[in-house]
Formats: structure tokens, sequence, C-alpha cells
């Protein structure tokens, strides 16, 4: 036998200590970074997205990838977490990057953090190297931060969300390697097994203190100095999962029941989700595989100060299960907290065939809402194991064709066989350093694609069969063996002792033709596809497998790329009716200029579909063409609009009909303050739009269209204007001094160092309906906050969303006629 080097797992983890200057001078964290560029939008909106279990090789399948694409371009998320389980057995430092680097790519420039689960440490690099690596492709650097307690793990500490303004602290959020497995069986906890400095309880104290400890410090960031609310995430779940009534004891057979006995050491029986718990929602598929020990104190160190709003896991790829828990100490005191499941993102590994991400809405009042987003959805249609490719049409004109084997026990002979025989030898002996018989590979080339070879697999042992026939997708595919001269399937490891190892290729259009083909001693080689086992997909086919000398590898390169995804897409547009999408999740009526483009792009799809059904290597589309036909679909549904009708109510506005557009990626937002009428009366002030002719208040700006509507303006009568329009109609004497004394008032007001008042649009120091008068004139463009005071857009600025218009009218109108305490 020969000898390999052995990649070992056992874990070493260098603890990365991170110092970062302070946004803030603050004691305890004078050193630490508490700004990592995440806020509030101006809308105080903050959307996190959670990938779990990707758990992937290094060739990860497309389907996953799809997932991940589609679900960030329609839920635009402001932050990603990766809870763990990210890849899997990827082997040496060069596949791992390989890996993460594919399903990074998928992100869209998205910011994004990572911690660790149990499979993690299988992948070769040590989990601080894969943070590491993690970090230089983008990754936010977290680690340990915020704390000067030195944590076991790697991607364990926190990071904070911004407020819309950027100036406190309105979320946390703490992330913690939940380790791998117990010294005692079954799975660890936070703290265990990742720093040898450490033993496994030390480990784990230092995190509930660190826990402790950040609850704490992070007051001093925040707007009123309370606790900051958090969310935390995990791999593994807490042990307390089973414990605190978000499932309960049940018997075999009680629906839902799943026995809970896997790899845990003091929960066995069977458990279902708690009934009785109204906070209890998602789906319950499989028991859950927990600490195997009691996390009690870091559970109590999560829920005793009720800021953490909940903690949420992967590990278990079928379940969404999430609820309430309580646990009630010897005292009295109850300690409540939210657990929850991400199911699983991952096509390689088991799940429940509707793959997904969850989604989460934070607040700035410290609430948030959240969801699963699946596979199902998105309409990610996935066609197996085996993914159909359609070809991408590049300038290639060579094709390999055929593929023969020689075996000779000297090597010249072996190399004339084929040479004689007309084909082109790989200068490599599929035996060398192994002994036994000389084997070279030859090849044949073409020019037709028809003729072309466009699928090789390596199967190990068995019968030396000369054909196999394999399923994909529904088709019956058979596959030739690779023989020599006289036409014996040939053993790549005859002579030298190793198993049997049979080559076999397939010239079925299922796949894309191979232009060319090489041997190599590396796994890996630049944009070329290794050949895998047949039974073993995840790893590369070593052609002296159970021999001595070389690692031998067989690599091939299509041609043209993947468009499989695009074709799939442009398929799925197609089948779905314009009708079924305005239905469906649009608006109810759309103008006809937009419903044309859309119709006009569902066309162009057609044409290539139809294409391929006739023919599927149709010269007459390629990259461009399919690129460009999805991304019509796109920008069409992304451009549907919507026609609102302006009714001038007795004033003056052109145009009377604009298009607000309220597609895929639009809110359906409507900008009042471009849309200004005039009256020819001018006792009269516009005060807005409204939704019906005879309504005392405006709509507020940016207000959300969802179908065909008209608008009416609103008109304000206001006493200012009828002085101005007196003083107008006398003497030009009498008009100077109108205009002087307006001047001067204006003057008068943008001098005086006002103290800032809310409401107090024209800075005279009082609220009241002068004010509101003001604000509308200022909307109405018919003056400015220059010409009412310098405190007056602050003053005008009542909602504190940076902007002025009808909603502050509004809010103003309330604390006038007291329905609202304060502004």
């Amino acid at each position: 036998m020969k000898f390999k080097k052995v990649v070992s797992l056992l874990l070493f983890v260098c603890m990365l200590t991170c110092v970062f200057p302070s946004a803030y001078a603050v004691s305890s964290l004078n050193q630490k970074k508490t700004d990592f560029g995440l806020k509030f939008d101006v809308n105080g909106n903050f959307r996190i997205m959670q990938i779990a279990d990707i758990q992937d090789y290094h060739n990860i399948e497309e389907g996953c990838l799809d997932l991940l694409s589609l679900a960030i371009k329609e839920y635009h998320p402001n932050l990603i977490v990766l809870t763990g389980d990210n890849t899997i057995s990827t082997g040496t430092t060069y596949r791992f990057k390989n890996t993460i680097q594919q399903f990074i790519s998928t992100f869209n420039g998205t910011p994004f953090v990572v911690t660790f689960g149990n499979h993690d440490s299988e992948s070769g690099p040590s989990r601080a190297d894969q943070y590491n690596l993690y970090v230089e492709n983008g990754a936010l650097n977290f680690d340990n931060n915020f704390s000067s307690i030195d944590l076991n793990g790697v991607g364990s500490g926190c990071l904070t969300i911004l407020d819309n303004k950027g100036n406190n602290v309105a979320w946390n959020l703490i992330l913690l390697d939940s380790g791998t497995y117990d010294d005692n069986g079954g799975y660890g906890k936070p703290g265990y097994n990742d720093k040898k400095s450490y033993n496994n309880e030390e480990g784990y104290q230092r995190v509930v203190n660190y826990v402790r400890t950040v609850n704490e410090d992070m007051k001093s960031f925040t707007a009123d100095g309370d606790y900051a609310p958090t969310l935390a995430f995990q791999h593994i779940p807490l042990h307390e999962f089973y414990t605190t009534g978000i499932v309960v004891p049940c018997n075999e057979g009680d629906e839902g029941a799943f026995y809970s006995d896997d790899k845990k050491v003091d929960i066995p029986g069977y458990y279902r989700p708690n009934t009785d718990n109204p906070t209890v929602t998602g789906n319950y598929l499989e028991s859950a595989c927990c600490s195997a020990t009691s996390t009690l104190e870091l559970y109590k160190a999560f829920a005793e100060h009720e800021n953490v709003k909940g903690i949420f896991y992967g590990h278990d790829h079928k379940n969404t299960l999430m609820g309430e828990g309580t646990y009630k100490d010897l005292d009295g005191t109850e300690y409540k907290l939210v657990q929850g499941y991400c199911k699983a993102s991952t096509f390689k590994d088991y799940n429940d065939g509707n793959q997904g991400v969850r989604i989460f809405d934070l607040h700035l009042d410290g609430t948030y809402d959240t969801r699963m987003v699946t596979r199902s959805d998105l309409n990610v249609r996935i066609l197996g194991e085996n993914h159909y490719y359609i070809d991408q049409y590049e300038n290639n004109s060579v094709y390999v064709s055929d593929l023969r084997a020689s075996f000779n026990s000297r090597e010249r002979h072996a190399v004339s066989e084929l040479t004689d025989a007309g084909y082109t030898v790989i200068d490599k002996d599929l035996n060398d350093g192994s002994g036994g018989d000389y084997i070279y590979l030859g090849y044949k080339t073409t020019s037709s694609k028809n003729d072309a070879i466009t699928d090789i697999m390596l199967v190990k042992g068995g019968e030396a069969n000369k054909t196999r026939t394999e399923v994909i997708n529904g088709k019956n595919v058979v596959y030739q063996a690779v023989t020599s001269k006289d036409g014996t399937v040939v053993d790549f490891n005859k002579g030298c002792g190793g198993e049997y190892i049979y080559c076999y290729y397939t010239k079925d259009t299922v796949y894309r033709p191979i232009t060319s083909i090489a041997i190599d001693v590396k796994e890996c080689m630049a944009e070329y596809n290794t050949v895998m086992w047949y039974d073993e997909p995840a790893l590369a086919a070593d052609l002296n497998k159970g021999a001595k000398g070389d690692y031998i590898y067989l690599h091939y390169k299509r041609y043209g790329k993947n468009v499989d995804r695009e074709l799939e897409i442009l398929d799925d547009f197609t089948k779905r009716q314009n009708e079924q999408i305005i239905k469906d999740n649009y608006a109810e009526y759309y103008n006809e200029s937009s419903l044309k483009a859309l119709n006009d792009a569902l066309g162009e799809c057609s044409a290539i579909l139809n294409a391929y059904n006739e023919s599927l290597y149709s010269d007459k589309y390629g990259p461009a063409e399919f690129s460009a036909a999805r991304q019509g679909v796109l920008d069409a549904l992304d451009k549907l609009a919507v026609d609102v009708t302006l009714d001038p109510n007795g004033g003056k506005i052109a145009p009377t009909v604009v298009a607000v557009v309220v597609g895929t990626n639009r809110e359906g937002v409507i900008y009042l303050n471009e849309l200004v009428p005039e009256n020819d009366d001018k006792d009269y002030v516009f005060g807005g739009w409204a939704l019906s002719k005879d309504a005392s208040d405006g709509i507020y700006e940016g207000m959300k269209i969802t179908g065909a509507t008209t608008l009416y303006a609103l008109w304000t009568y206001s006493p200012s204007s009828d002085t101005d329009t007196e003083n107008t109609d006398t003497s030009s004497d009498n008009t100077d001094t109108s205009k002087d004394t307006s001047t001067d008032t204006s003057t008068d007001n943008t001098d005086t160092d006002v103290k800032a008042m809310p409401g107090d649009v024209n800075c005279d120091g009082k609220v009241d309906m002068l004010d509101v008068t003001a604000l509308q004139r200022i909307i109405a463009k018919l003056t400015t906050h220059e010409n009412m005071g310098k405190n007056s857009f602050k003053n005008s600025d009542c909602n504190y969303d940076s902007y002025v218009n009808m909603q502050d009218v509004t809010l103003i109108q309330k604390y006038i006629a007291k329905l609202v305490d304060k502004l």
C-alpha cells in the first residue's frame, strides 16, 4: 500500500484578539469597536438574514446557490449571519477558500458575519484559519469583541447596529461558537473543545461571564442607558430547549412525536411541540440535537434582563420550531427566553425538500418580526443531484470524441499502441510509482458537437461491464467503458494490487460537450472539473487508489458555461401568466405601457425556449441573449406602474395623470412634494393631496400606492395669504411697507436666538395654527424655512425622521387639538 498524507481533524484554535479604536469614550469599552457600519435606515428598518447549514463540499450544489442568490435579491438584507456547518470535508485550504467564495459570491456585497458548528471542524483548516479566510473574503471581524474575557471558540463575540442617526446602539447581536462534541458523548456547548488552554467547563464559564458582561457594558452605548435589545445566534441548541416548555414529553405515536435520545445524556424519550404554549410556531420534524449537558447558566445569562429577544439555531436541518420557554428558579424567579430554528439551506445533506433562510426585521422600539423564506417561496426549481446543463455558446470548435487506454509491461509499446491508432496520448503513466503495467490514456477529437463526449465517470470495484446505464433527470443515459485496442475493459490499477478502477463515458446530450481532458497529481486544476468517484461524489477519484505511487487525478473542461439556472428562470417566467402575476403579487391595475413592456420581455424569453425545444444546440442564442432576456423580464417586472389621477379640485395642475411604479422591487411610493397644483383664488393654500374631495386631512408624504388611484387637492384657508392680498391691492407705498414689514419680521426671526421647540415652525416661541399654515406653505414651496427662522426645519421635523412633510403637519394639528401630549 502507498503512503499518503493524512489530514488531521484534531482542532487547535488560536484565539484572535482584536483591538479596535473606540467610536465612543466609555470606561471598560474604550478600546473596543462599536461601529461596524451597520445602522437602521431613515425609515427605521434593519433586516437580517440567517443562513444555516450550507454544509457542502468544495463543489456546492447549484440549488443552494440559487436559493441564496434569489433570497438575497428578493429580500435585500442589511446583514447576513452564517450560523455554522457552513462547509464540510473540504480538505485543503485551497478547496476551503474556493468553497466559501462560491456562496459568498451570492451575497452581492451584503455585509456578513460567521460563526461555527460541529461539522466546520471537518473542513481541513482550523477554525481560526477558517475565520481569517472569511474575513479576507469580506466578513465583518467581530471575533471576541466588546470584552476583555478570553473566550474559547472562534466566531464568538458581538456586533452592534446603530440607530438611524448613527449615534447610539439600537440593537446588539451576540454570536457564539457552540463547539463540537462533549468529551462524554453527545454535542458540546459554547466554550467546549476549541481552545486547549482551558478545560471544557472553564471555557463554558467564560462564555457565560462574557454574555453577562456584554449585557451590562452595552448599556453605556444606548440612548437611554438601558440594556440593548439583543438577538443571539449559535449553531447547536441549548440543552434547555427541552426543559422550558417549548416541547414536552409525550408517548410514541402521538402527533408530532420524535424520539429525542439522539446523542444526549439525560433527556431520553419522546417529545412533541407544546400545543398549550401559544408562542410555539413552526415545524418540529426531527428531534432536537442539543447540548448533552445543562446550559442553564448560559440560558439565565441570556434571559435575566429580558433584553435578549431570542436565540436562534441551525443544526437540526428540518426544524423551524420557535417559541418562548420559561425556567422557574427555586426562589420563584422566572427566566423567559425565545428559542427558534432556522432550517438548513443545504442541498447536499439531508433536508425536508424545502430548504430556506430566516428573515428578521428589527425595529427601533426593540421589537422584531421573523419568518422563514423557503425554496418554494422563491420558486427555485431543482432538477435533482445531476443538473441539466444547456450550453452557452463560445467559439470552441474542438471536442473530445473518444477515449482509449493501453497497458503493457514496456512503456513504449503502451504509448505506440495508442499513437498508431491516431490517439493523442496524455503524457502520464496512470500506474506511476505503483508498479504493475504501464497504463496510458489517449483521446481523439472532433469538430462536431453531436459526436462529443459529454460526461466521464470513475467506478471502484464491481464487474468490468462494457456499458452502464444511469437514470439522469428521468432519462436512461448509457455510458461506455474505456477499453484497450482489443475491446478489453481496462482496470486502471492493472498489475499493481490496488482497487479495480474502471472509467466510463457518454455522448448523451444531458451534459455539455467536453473540450479537453488532463491528468495531474494535484486534485484541483484551474478552470477544470475533477472526475469524482461515482459512489462518492464528494471525493476526487485517485486513479492509484489502494496502490503505491502518486496521486493521479483525471480532469476535464466542458464547453461554455452553465446556464441551467438562467434557462430555468426564463422557463418559470413564461409559465406564469401575466394575469396570475397581477392577481397574486402586485397591484390590481397596471397602465398600458408598463404591461406591454412585460409582455414583450416574456415574448423574448419564449423565443429562446422555443429555439431550445427545436434544437438543443441552437447557435442563435448565446450568453448575451440569455442574460438580456432574463434581465428584460426582471426590469419589466420592476417597472410595472399604476396610473394615479390628480384631481386639482378647483385648482390647476399638469399633467393630470402620473405613473407610479409598484413592481417587484419598488415600494409604490408617490412623492407628493413634487406634485403641487396652483389655485386662482389666493385665499387658499395647497395643503397636500387627499383621497376624497371633501377630506379635511391630506395623505402623508411617501404614501404607498397599491392600485389605480385618484388623489384630490386639499385647499386650506390661509389668513396670512388674505392679509398679503389686501396689502398688495393698496397703493404702491403701502405695498412697499408690506414687503418691508414682511422682510424685517423674517430677518428678526432669523437673527434672534430662539430656543428650539418642536412644532414651532415660524419660530415665534409658541405652537399654534400659524405654524400649521407656515409648514403647509413650506411644503407647497410658497416660502422656505430660512424665511421663518434658524430653527424652523428642526422644529418642523416632529417625527424625527429627517424629513419635513404632511406627517409633521398632522402631528402639529394633533398636538394643538390635545390629541398628543408632546412633540
